[in-house]
């Protein structure tokens, strides 16, 4: 299990990614690996790394941003409405159940 601190989220609509910018907090990070958000003790939400991105920042810092794929605008709210900004998140490989 790796984690991953999220600075910002944001959504690329034209391509339907939402996606949280961040830095990496252990372990390396690949497209396919399981984003796992645990909203309560017994109950997390993740989904698929769709594509793994770099947005460059003020300053020359860049966040590595984990892309997720979404079906629907409801979807993306859901995603929106977590609130992940200056929260950690799981990544597990794509084998391991979250």
């Amino acid at each position: 299990m790796f984690s991953f601190r999220v600075n910002e989220t944001f959504a690329l609509e034209s391509r339907r990614l939402f996606v949280m910018a961040g830095e990496m907090a252990g372990g390396q990070i690949q497209a396919g690996m399981i984003v796992s958000v645990s909203l309560n003790s017994s109950l997390s939400i993740s989904a698929p790394i769709h594509s793994i991105e770099f947005a460059r920042r003020t300053g020359g810092r860049d966040d590595v941003c984990l892309c997720i794929a979404y079906e629907d605008s409801d979807e993306l709210e859901i995603w929106k409405g977590l609130d992940l900004k200056n929260e950690m998140v799981k990544v597990v490989p794509a084998a391991h159940s979250v």
